[in-house]
């Protein structure tokens, strides 16, 4: 598995206009799910409580399950504060260059606003991550890239690496490293990797890791906008060692 780790340093907060999904996971994926992992488990992967606002992914009837997609295929992992419904911008970025709806998911794993000040990384939004990662895997025949934003990122990297939860102390299982081709981690957070302590500390390396880009306040960015803005440096960083 490849790590590309995107920071930024900048305090600047941008505040965008996003348009709307529509739309939850196909109906073709959501019949795979509760097929495979059963009803209950769709449900709470596809996030029907949020609405059509709570995931977004999966073929249509003219694909096949299992069978392996043109490309690998990429999970958006959100942030704090915000829903799967967040990455429409990076979804239609993406399906604009030749991407198809099978290739693209997301879901959440919180309650986005509603949960701003009091949410934290909990065994069961590492779950619902870890579930979508060995989901998508299974449907699409193929290995996933990982594009996961903020508290997104070591979210799901503890998914990817399993073991222990820390908060309920239950076991997640083996390490997902097999089913995860590349890694990366968008205004990440600043505690471990190149931009702590390079990669010869072994407190703070992070196994894999290859490039890590920095944004200061000279960019202009801000937290949000190094998401955002950055769409075609991690269209790049994923396209660029396909099958």
């Amino acid at each position: 598995m490849k790590f590309a780790i995107l920071l930024t340093s900048s305090s600047v907060i941008f505040l965008l206009s996003l348009p709307y999904a529509t739309s939850l996971f196909t109906q073709h994926f959501r019949q795979f799910l509760a097929q495979k992992y059963g009803r209950a488990r769709e449900r709470d992967l596809s996030r029907i409580d949020l609405g059509k606002f709570g995931s977004f992914g999966g073929g249509n009837t003219n694909y096949v399950a299992s069978n392996q997609t043109k490309k690998r295929p990429v999970i958006f992992v959100h942030g704090l504060g915000t829903i799967a419904q967040d990455n429409e911008n990076n979804k239609k970025f993406f399906l604009e260059r030749d991407y198809l709806e099978e290739e693209i998911y997301a879901t959440s794993y919180g309650f986005g606003e509603a949960t701003l000040f009091t949410d934290a990384i909990t065994c069961q939004h590492v779950r619902r991550n870890r579930l979508l990662i060995e989901a998508v895997f299974e449907y699409t025949n193929s290995k996933v890239d990982i594009i996961a934003y903020s508290m997104g990122s070591p979210t799901a990297r503890k998914a990817i690496l399993g073991g222990s939860c820390v908060d309920t102390n239950e076991e997640l299982g083996a390490p997902l490293t097999s089913l995860v081709h590349t890694f990366i981690g968008v205004g990440d957070d600043e505690v471990v990797g190149y931009k702590v302590c390079g990669d010869s500390a072994l407190a703070c390396e992070i196994p894999g890791q290859k490039q890590s880009f920095e944004f200061g306040e000279d960019d202009l960015l801000g937290h949000y906008g190094t998401l955002y803005w950055t769409l075609d440096l991690q269209y790049n960083l994923t396209t660029r060692d396909q099958f």
